[in-house]
């Protein structure tokens, strides 16, 4: 079973934040809990620099890549969007049950295919279940 993990460390949080496309001195929290039934789910805080600094926040990742896409490594702040940040969500990728998607899996560092099981949008968020298509191969060497 595939099981998201948290990111406990500052090195951890830079390393998912670069892999989900952000500028390299911004950090993802992962905050992850057993959802009964459906796995464990997961919930990632973006913070455009350290999240001890009282960066800018977001909590979709669709705002926080509209801010990164503005970024500029070395010129810019982590406080340049003065709670822009909360805006409503305009949503330019629907993605839909049923759809098939490729869902990073951070412990293997690999890509998995996986299908759209439920989507569940909120006033300020988006959620996907997915279930994973994982197909193992064993390969066995005979002399």
């Amino acid at each position: 079973m595939l099981v998201f993990e948290e990111t406990k460390t500052p090195q951890a949080q830079r390393l998912l934040a670069s892999t989900l496309g952000y500028p390299q001195s911004w950090h993802v929290i992962r905050a992850v809990k057993e959802d009964p039934g459906n796995g464990h789910t997961f919930f990632d805080t973006i913070y455009a620099g350290d999240p001890k600094a009282n960066s800018d926040t977001y909590y979709n990742h669709l705002a926080a890549m509209n801010a990164a896409i503005k970024w500029k490594e070395g010129e810019s702040t982590p406080y340049d969007n003065s709670g822009g940040q909360m805006l409503p969500i305009e949503f330019a990728v629907e993605i839909q049950q049923g759809d098939e998607v490729e869902v990073y899996y951070e412990k293997d560092s690999a890509w998995y295919t996986a299908v759209v099981t439920n989507v569940t949008q909120y006033k300020d968020d988006v959620r996907y279940n997915v279930k994973f298509r994982l197909i193992c191969v064993w390969i066995r060497f005979v002399s």
